[in-house]
């Protein structure tokens, strides 16, 4: 029973992460509390996660390597 409460605790931190993570790319809120640089890698990774930039070269060539 508790393998099975932290479970889903890990995949509900995972799934608020990814939220924040889009959020803080797409609409650019935190930048003047995160940094810029941070701010600039949020935008880049919500790019990606949303399917508007192409797919990073690393993982391409991991991809790519598994074949």
């Amino acid at each position: 029973m508790l393998s099975a409460i932290l479970a889903m605790s890990l995949v509900l931190a995972i799934i608020i992460g990814l939220a924040l993570v889009v959020t803080v790319g797409i609409a650019d809120k935190g930048s003047r509390i995160t940094g810029t640089r941070f701010a600039a890698l949020m935008r880049r990774t919500a790019a990606h996660l949303n399917g508007d930039a192409a797919p990073p070269q690393a993982l391409l060539r991991l991809l790519d390597a598994r074949h």
